[in-house]
């Protein structure tokens, strides 16, 4: 078995990764332009700039399964 280990660089990009997919879902949600996609479709490759300066693209983590993290805090 293979003990991978997990950076804190490679978790903030799989995290930035899942929080552009989120707001891409929102927007959507909220009655964004049809963009011409249907269900089950792959999603459309973007990039960004990281925190760090690196820029980090969809397509690098195509065929990975990364971990979605939430965390929810009640407020009052």
């Amino acid at each position: 078995m293979d003990n991978k280990v997990i950076t804190a660089s490679s978790l903030k990009r799989v995290f930035l990764i899942i929080s552009m997919a989120l707001v891409a879902i929102l927007i959507t949600a909220c009655g964004a332009p049809e963009s011409g996609l249907e269900a089950g479709d792959r999603a459309p490759d973007f990039s960004l700039l990281a925190a760090d300066g690196d820029t980090v693209s969809l397509s690098d983590y195509r065929g990975e399964r990364p971990v979605l993290l939430y965390f929810h805090m009640a407020l009052g």
